[in-house]
């Protein structure tokens, strides 16, 4: 995809960023946001539960950030940045036992706590976040899974040799 192609319409990307503006609009909304945000992804399952230790909290805020802008900037793009890329790294099946099944319920528990925190969410707020984050999720998932199908071609390669 070139580079000034966009996966989600320009209103869709303003609902969403005047949504996360409202989220994350000083220090405490930020830190609570993220911290329910925690909270609710350790909860949806005990996988995830176990790979995501407790980290403190101004890391967790920016990390969360961080994949926000990323996926935020995939959905303009078509492209991977360097962020997405990191993350892309950072969270493989290899080093963290990440399913593609946990991104979904990244996304879901994301989309949660938005509802929780954001005064003016409505099924627009929803659907924005949805169309803006849903591209570069689809793209974590998709390489997540080559990863692992790589994987497990190279283990039963060598087990029969």
């Amino acid at each position: 995809m070139n580079k000034n192609s966009s996966l989600v319409s320009t209103h869709n990307l303003n609902l969403f960023r005047d949504s996360f503006s409202r989220c994350f609009c000083d220090v405490g909304s930020d830190v609570r946001f993220v911290d329910d945000f925690y909270m609710r992804l350790k909860a949806s399952d005990a996988d995830v539960s176990a790979i995501f230790n407790r980290r403190p909290i101004e890391q967790q805020v920016h990390a969360v950030r961080s994949a926000v802008y990323a996926l935020e900037e995939y959905a303009t793009s078509g492209c991977p940045d360097n962020r997405l890329k990191l993350i892309e790294a950072s969270h493989s099946h290899h080093k963290m036992g990440l399913t593609p099944y946990m991104y979904d319920l990244w996304l879901s528990c994301l989309l949660e706590t938005v509802l929780r925190h954001d005064h003016a969410y409505d099924d627009g707020v929803w659907q924005a976040w949805e169309l803006t984050l849903r591209p570069g999720i689809d793209y974590l998932k998709h390489t997540l899974t080559a990863e692992i199908n790589a994987a497990d071609g190279e283990s039963q390669s060598g087990a029969r040799e």
